[in-house]
């Protein structure tokens, strides 16, 4: 179909045509009801026909749709006008990379500027799930200013009919009318042998386009798309470095990596290649090749070749010592070399050394089995399970005695309980019971004495011996390790279940927690250096891709090593090693809509929390707290259609008003700050508790009060309710109620609450007083209330920590309880939680929010 300019299509006006292919027609067009240009790339005819095939297309796009990264080309909409499919994006004014090699060879800074930028969208979509599958220099465009963006995830699929692979297709490329020729240069061995392809194959198209920029000539072509295949099958490119001495070795290491023939002998994550591209980038120091053209080099004078040598081993002597010297003297750091020692695929929980430097141990759930305990050696990674229940570890002592968590599961956001029990490592001993509800347990270094964080009424105790309570908070306590000396115990106090934001803390036995610095929007993973100068641990200033810091006790902090994904520090080695965990997290959205057969994955940032749906089902409240969120985090409302979200405010967003026009929100550094934003036109009026840090705030069914808990210092939470023209906050409980996760079920008339109370019970509290609590009838310990159902007569309830993730109905007139809801999750691997967030008043919809965790463990040396 050929559109002209000034031509309506759709809701758009065609402006005029930027480019065409093999996979339709590309136009600039303007939006007018948003006011802005965008790209429309309409479909060639036989896809309408094909109606398998178009609904393949519009699954994969809506993948590419979500995929929320500056590297990766915006997609708006996909549709159907007067039956020609369309897909509309945005617009990036730049050119091909074709374009710009066809202008000749690249200097060696820009090409690892592209293709570092190429590799970090790569790794996001991958991240996603989301393979591109025909990666090219035509679908790379880079801007004036040098960013890239990259074009067409899963058109590729599409392009593939379902009785035909990819590979089949692309060969009948030279024949088949309309198919843009070169494509197959850039295919994987997996692709061109028809055999299922993954994220791997696109790091095999990234290599040969990396090829090519370096050595100015394709990797694989030949005379014929057969030929080509058959090269990429059975040939290799002639090597990177041959003719082009001026390319790193690391470069060409890189190369060589990404095209092998075996996708095993690629990189298991992408995100490892882009931060292998950045560093050799980085490294980069040569001011010749700051600009865009390839600098002329004159060959050099003939020497002599023993004369050649002696200066070259003259030269490497004195670099050599001089860098010995700068290194030694000015305390500048190796090169970290990383070592991985755990390769299953799933969720390293903890890891720590033993006393002999050697064996590690650690808790992991693989596969989407329960937490084990592992054990592995550096020099023979080969992981060893113990028999026991599934069990953390906590800490190990000089004698080789292992402090476990036994049974651990969550009971709120980031909050987990166990019982804490006692092993020796080398004995095959059933486990010694000790305490129940334990959070945290460090050994002191004497090996008899330790440090606690128990559960306590909703409140973490941490016991400084254990037995002797020296803080206690409403929020909540990670990370206890005691120091060297054993005089201090550092942690991280986190002011709000169900956040991980906090503050490095310090405690000396006799003396008051002291913080050290500023709030951190994530802060998890902890240890001493050896010699006890210094608190190391890693946190992140924005979202929860953190980095390694280290912290003196008079609080002056240095950053020891930043990496491209999130990081937890578990333990350091007497020599210096470093126990760190790389790893890639997903927390996602999921919805039922009334009236659909299937979920909707409205997942719109990196850490998208579901809190409220509206009472009709069709708009989800979006807390995101993750790297995209910004320090602040970021509150968003988005359609259930799946149309684009919408921001409305900074810091977390708790719950909607009964008419879906307000949310109430709360700052992200101040607990006690709440705010009422308008999910449309209107403006934010502000709230302040006035009783301390605030849970959860919701709406009364009436929209005229807000209820929450709150708690201040050191006593428990209980329940308030406030108007929301900002008047004063009035307890509607007592005391230890509320401090759990959404306390959120009221009553349809206003008149009743069902919420949390001491020792987990689920209790029925009268809002306005007259009565004593009493628990709800055929509830259970743990059990948490989401929503009264709209006639009165059930309670829908379910238990943090159950995968599959259950929604119950309870009838609180006999107490009778059955499943309402189960989710059965296809793949339960690195799978930490399923928690369901809201139910519509009918009970025809829901939402849930659920987090995934892909750890590997690496021992890391250099770091200093």
């Amino acid at each position: 179909m050929t559109l002209t300019p000034n031509s309506g299509f759709g809701p758009y006006i065609i402006l005029a045509p930027l480019g065409a292919g093999g996979m339709g027609a590309v136009y600039r067009a303007r939006d007018s009801k948003l006011g802005r240009d965008i790209a429309v790339k309409v479909l060639p005819p036989e896809f309408s026909a094909d109606r398998e095939r178009l609904a393949r297309f519009e699954q994969e796009a809506r993948a590419a749709s979500a995929l929320n990264h500056p590297n990766i080309i915006t997609i708006f909409e996909v549709g159907d006008a007067a039956g020609t499919p369309y897909m509309a994006m945005e617009v990036v004014d730049g050119r091909s990379l074709r374009d710009l090699l066809e202008d000749g060879k690249l200097t060696l800074r820009r090409t690892l500027g592209i293709v570092a930028q190429i590799a970090d969208g790569l790794a996001a979509a991958h991240e996603r799930g989301v393979v591109h599958r025909d990666l090219k220099p035509e679908n790379v465009m880079v801007t004036k200013s040098g960013h890239v963006k990259l074009l067409d995830f899963g058109l590729a699929k599409l392009a593939a009919p379902p009785d035909q692979d990819e590979a089949t297709m692309q060969m009948a490329g030279h024949t088949r009318p309309g198919t843009v020729m070169g494509t197959v240069g850039y295919m994987s061995p997996e692709q061109a042998a028809g055999a299922a392809a993954d994220h791997r194959s696109d790091q095999f198209s990234l290599g040969a386009i990396l090829y090519e920029m370096l050595s100015g000539r394709r990797a694989f072509q030949k005379a014929t798309s057969v030929e080509t295949l058959t090269a990429i099958l059975r040939e290799e490119p002639p090597p990177i470095g041959a003719a082009d001495g001026d390319i790193p070795a690391p470069l060409r290491w890189i190369v060589d990596r990404l095209l092998a023939k075996t996708a095993d002998e690629r990189y298991d994550s992408t995100r490892d290649l882009a931060r292998d591209l950045r560093r050799v980038r980085d490294s980069l120091s040569d001011p010749t090749l700051t600009s865009g053209v390839a600098p002329a080099v004159p060959p050099p004078a003939r020497r002599k070749p023993w004369l050649a040598l002696a200066i070259a081993a003259v030269a490497l002597a004195i670099l050599g010592a001089g860098a010995w010297m700068l290194t030694t003297r000015l305390g500048q750091p190796q090169i970290p070399q990383f070592h991985r020692v755990a390769f299953r695929r799933g969720y390293v929980s903890t890891a720590r050394f033993a006393a002999d430097g050697q064996t590690i141990l650690y808790g992991a759930a693989w596969e989407g089995q329960p937490i084990k305990l592992f054990s592995t050696r550096e020099d023979n990674p080969t992981a060893a399970a113990f028999p026991l229940p599934p069990s953390d570890v906590l800490s190990v002592s000089k004698s080789g005695q292992v402090l476990l968590n036994l049974g651990r599961r969550f009971t709120e956001w980031f909050v987990s309980n166990g019982t804490l029990a006692e092993v020796p490592l080398a004995s095959g001993n059933a486990p010694r019971e000790m305490l129940n509800d334990v959070q945290e347990a460090d050994w002191l270094p004497d090996g008899k004495g330790m440090v606690v964080v128990r559960n306590v009424e909703r409140q973490s105790v941490l016991e400084f011996p254990a037995g002797k309570a020296r803080y206690t908070t409403s929020g909540w306590v990670s990370h206890v390790r005691v120091s060297p000396d054993g005089s201090m115990v550092a942690f991280f106090d986190h002011p709000l279940r169900g956040a991980d934001n906090g503050w490095l803390t310090v405690m000396r036995g006799d003396g008051e927690p002291k913080h050290l610095g500023a709030m951190y929007s994530s802060g998890q993973g902890i240890a001493w250096r050896p010699d006890g100068r210094e608190i190391w641990y890693t946190a992140a200033e924005v979202g929860f891709f953190g980095q390694l810091h280290a912290a003196t006790l008079d609080g002056k902090d240095r950053v020891v090593y930043r990496g491209p994904a999130r990081m937890i520090l578990h333990d350091i080695a007497a020599d210096g090693r470093v126990l760190l965990d790389s790893q890639t997290p997903q927390i996602g959205a999921a919805v039922m809509v009334p009236g659909s057969t299937s979920e909707r994955d409205l997942s719109w940032l990196d850490c998208s929390f579901a809190p409220d749906l509206t009472p009709d089902g069709k708009t989800l409240l979006i807390s995101e707290q993750g790297e995209g969120a910004g320090p602040t985090y970021s509150v968003y409302v988005r359609p259930t259609d799946g149309s684009p979200a919408t921001r409305i405010a900074d810091g977390f967003g708790w719950g909607l008003s009964p008419d879906g026009k307000w949310a109430v929100t709360q700052a992200a550094t101040d607990g006690q700050q709440l705010a009422l934003v308008p999910t449309g036109a209107g403006t934010p009026r502000q709230i302040s508790s006035g009783v301390g840090d605030v849970l959860w705030p919701q709406f009364f069914p009436d929209g005229k009060r807000i209820y929450y808990a709150a708690s201040s210092g050191a006593h428990p939470a209980r329940m308030y309710a406030q108007p929301v023209d900002g008047g004063k906050a009035v307890p509607i409980s007592p005391e230890g109620y509320g401090g759990a996760m959404l306390p959120r079920a009221m009553s349809p008339d206003g008149k009743r609450l069902a919420v949390t109370g001491p020792q987990g019970k689920l209790m029925m509290i009268e809002v306005d007083g007259g009565g004593t609590p009493r628990q709800v009838p055929g509830s259970i310990t743990d059990e948490i209330a989401m929503r009264w159902s709209a006639d009165g007569r059930y309670l829908y309830t379910f238990v943090i920590g159950d995968v599959p993730a259950r929604i119950y109905r309870i009838d609180l007139q006999n107490g009778q309880r059955q499943v309402w809801r189960e989710f059965h999750p296809t793949d339960t691997t690195g799978l930490l939680f399923m928690a369901p967030t809201a139910i519509t008043p009918d009970g025809t919809g829901y939402a849930y929010t659920f987090g995934r965790m892909q750890s590997q463990l690496f021992v890391v040396t250099g770091l200093r």
